[in-house]
């Protein structure tokens, strides 16, 4: 029995690497099956947060009469009011367009193209692994991981997060025949093969760049790793091997430009959200920015859409010299470890690459520059390295060369490990875990109040969440709830005079009075632009009337009646104003006006006429 002991565990490694050598398409299926089983799950969600504005409100999506908008205006030009963005998305918008044709404001037929477009990005990673990393286990970890990342459940879960999988679908495609188009020249010299898969690529690197604006770091992408990772064939010489990439990539580079040109067109000046941000403070939050993003891809835990991250101000404060060292200190040890293995430096050159913009915190609203869903095309980046990795310990354990087959079935390992320590069952174990880390992000994005209580969950005094989350108690008409996170916003920021304003309406609604008065007694005292607002006028005129403050609600009515001229109830309320302040001619005057404004309700005002025995002309 002992003799044969040792030769179990080696017939099971030698099946499992031999099936991960050979896997076919069951293995991608495999991998479509059970992320459909993570994300099955969305079909019943609702509408959630930028849904409501690029779906529900959105004017340019309910006709394809309106698509030429889509082209000609950024995306957010169908919400009314709305300012100018510096998105360019017209294929984002056509997709939007088409699913509104579909399903209107249903939300099952969204959910169900979005997962549809999820899982094809998927089987266009597993493509394009296979053709960079081999059709080998490197292919099929590096598939699990951009498949069930937690980062990714913002995209695979929210509808408005669509161009992530779309820009993915059209990325990878474009590689792919970028690939075919690369092998044709550098292994036959085959001319116009090579011009044919070129010019198909970079076509379909436009639809990527009209997709989201991401793509424009394909062109140094694969530059990158023409460079560093050149194929069998490519010229030894650095300088010769350049031309011929950028001869290669020629297609692409004018595709590129072009788009930028029209970019350019449509939206001449580029939007910057907090211009108060100067140079320094950029400058010193992008580590602690980039450490956080890489973090979240190595240790994705506590995702959430908002995330509360400081702004360092100062080349003095910590948190810039700390993130700084540990990005240092982490790089140079990935230099060392993975020295004269280029293609480990490829893969992570595409995993920060991408990262770029979003350190670029003057484009966002402020304390908001951190969103899962900006690791989505970083993550193909970061699941290729990730694969060749583990490919790299298994051909050691193997003392295979790399790119060697794995041994037949049946033979010996010329180094044998225990089981518990294959690198392939390690890492098929950790694509689990990360697939169950999906398992209590998915359901934070069934509505607007499990994905703002989310955020509150972490931030407690997020501004954000809280506003939004009595938005959401309001339409739900559960107005005791609303009044709770308005009161705790003016409770962080008494002067939030926009919060206020919603409050006081809120008490009104609750017939609370004396809150209403307190809350717009302090937005008067503290906003100079009180009076230009004829509605809290009125609001404000109302109460005070009704706490018996009638000489105080007679100058606000005055003004409210002076900006809107049309409103019987403003009419109305000073004629009881008037007459509670004993002005028995103006209230005479004002009911009559009122009988004019408003005849139907003509009975109304004259039983008060009559009440002040003064008789109707």
């Amino acid at each position: 029995m002992n003799a044969q002991s040792p030769q179990a565990s080696p017939t099971f490694l030698h099946r499992l690497a031999a099936t991960c050598q050979n896997p076919g398409w069951l293995w991608l299926l495999g991998i479509l099956c059970f992320t459909i089983a993570l994300y099955g799950q969305t079909l019943s969600f609702d509408f959630v947060f930028d849904d409501h504005l690029q779906i529900k409100q959105n004017l340019n999506i309910r006709s394809w009469s309106n698509i030429d908008k889509a082209f000609s205006a950024h995306v957010w030009a169908g919400q009314e009011g709305y300012g100018v963005t510096n998105s360019y998305r017209p294929l984002y918008l056509v997709w939007f367009t088409a699913n509104y044709g579909l399903f209107g404001q249903q939300p099952l037929g969204w959910h169900f193209t979005t997962l549809a477009a999820y899982l094809v990005s998927i089987g266009c990673v597993w493509w394009l692994a296979g053709m960079v990393l081999g059709r080998n286990p490197a292919q099929i970890i590096a598939t699990m991981v951009f498949a069930w990342h937690p980062t990714h459940v913002e995209v695979g879960s929210w509808i408005a997060a669509i161009c992530d999988p779309l820009v993915m679908i059209f990325f990878t495609i474009a590689s792919a025949l970028y690939l075919h188009s690369r092998n044709a020249w550098v292994r036959d010299r085959s001319l116009p093969k090579q011009l044919w898969f070129g010019w198909l690529s970079a076509g379909t690197l436009l639809l990527a760049l009209l997709t989201k604006e991401f793509a424009v770091f394909w062109g140094p992408m694969w530059f990158i790793y023409e460079c560093l990772a050149p194929a069998p064939g490519m010229p030894p010489a650095w300088w010769k091997r350049l031309g011929t990439t950028f001869r290669l990539l020629l297609p692409h580079i004018a595709i590129t430009s072009v788009y930028l040109v029209i970019h350019k067109i449509v939206i001449p000046e580029p939007l910057v959200g907090q211009p108060e941000l100067n140079s320094e403070t950029v400058f010193c939050t992008a580590p602690l920015i980039l450490l956080t993003y890489l973090k979240l891809l190595v240790w994705p835990v506590n995702l959430r859409l908002e995330y509360e991250l400081g702004y360092v101000t100062s080349l003095t404060n910590l948190w810039f010299w700390l993130p700084l060292l540990l990005l240092l200190l982490g790089g140079s040890g990935f230099l060392i470890l993975t020295r004269r293995r280029r293609n480990a430096w490829v893969f992570a050159l595409w995993t920060v690459l991408p990262l770029l913009p979003a350190l670029l915190i003057w484009h966002f609203r402020n304390g908001e520059f951190l969103h899962d869903r900006y690791l989505f095309l970083p993550s193909l980046g970061f699941s290729f390295l990730v694969g060749w990795l583990v490919r790299g310990r298994a051909d050691q354990q193997w003392n295979l060369e790399p790119n060697e087959p794995v041994p037949p079935v049946g033979s010996s390992p010329k180094v044998l490990v225990p089981p518990y320590r294959n690198p392939l069952l390690l890492a098929l174990a950790g694509c689990l875990v990360l697939a169950l880390l999906n398992l209590p992000l998915i359901p934070v994005w069934k509505n607007d109040e499990a994905l703002y209580r989310n955020i509150l969950h972490y931030h407690p005094n997020n501004i954000f969440a809280l506003g939004n989350l009595s938005q959401v108690y309001r339409d739900q008409q559960r107005y005791d709830l609303e009044i709770l996170q308005l009161e705790r916003i003016l409770q962080l920021r008494p002067r939030e005079l926009g919060y206020r304003y919603i409050l006081a309406t809120a008490y009104n609604r609750q017939q609370r009075f004396v809150d209403v008065a307190r809350t717009l007694a302090y937005a008067e005292t503290y906003d100079p632009n009180f009076t230009t607002d004829h509605q809290r006028c009125y609001l404000y005129s109302m109460v005070l009337f009704l706490l018996n403050q009638p000489a105080k609600s007679k100058r606000f009515i005055e003004i409210a009646i002076a900006q809107e001229t049309n409103k019987p109830a403003y009419w109305m309320l000073l004629g009881d104003v008037a007459a509670a302040t004993g002005d028995q001619a103006t209230a005479a005057r004002t009911y009559r006006a009122f009988m004019v404004i408003d005849p139907q309700n003509k009975a109304e005002a004259q039983a008060k006429l009559d009440r002040l025995h003064i008789p109707a002309p």
